[in-house]
C-alpha cells in the first residue's frame, strides 16, 4: 500500500514542538521589544533636551522656565515629525530649565507636563 500524507501522531508531534518553541521565544521577543521602546524613549528625551539647549543658547530665558515640545517645534528647533512616543502617538511635555549657581550653568530635565 502506498502511504501518502502524515499520520495524526506525526502532526501532533510537530504541533507540540512548535508550541514549545513559541513558549520559549515569546518572552524573549517581548522583553526585547520593551527594551527597545525604553531605549527609544530615552533617545527621544535626549533629543528634546538637546533642542532645548540650542533654544537656550539662542534665546534669553529666566532662571526657572519650562519649554514645551510644541514651543521648540514652532521655534524651529525640532521638526514636527521628529518626536514620537514609542508606544504610539506623540510625546507631550517639555524641558524644565533651572539655573545652578554652584556650577554656574543651566540644568535641563525632561518633564511630562509644563
Amino acid at each position: 500500500m502506498n502511504k501518502k500524507g502524515f499520520t495524526l501522531v506525526e502532526l501532533l508531534a510537530v504541533l507540540v514542538i512548535l508550541s514549545l518553541v513559541a513558549a520559549i521565544c515569546y518572552p524573549m521577543v517581548t522583553k526585547t521589544i520593551n527594551n527597545q521602546k525604553s531605549k527609544l524613549s530615552e533617545e527621544q528625551k535626549n533629543r528634546i533636551i538637546s533642542a532645548a539647549k540650542n533654544y537656550v543658547a539662542s534665546t534669553v530665558v529666566g532662571e526657572n522656565e519650562c519649554i514645551t515640545i510644541s514651543a521648540l517645534q514652532s521655534s524651529g528647533f525640532l521638526e514636527a515629525g521628529d518626536i514620537k512616543d514609542p508606544n504610539g502617538g506623540t510625546m507631550s511635555g517639555g524641558v524644565k530649565i533651572t539655573w545652578d549657581d554652584s556650577k554656574n550653568q543651566y540644568l535641563y530635565e525632561y518633564v511630562g507636563s509644563c
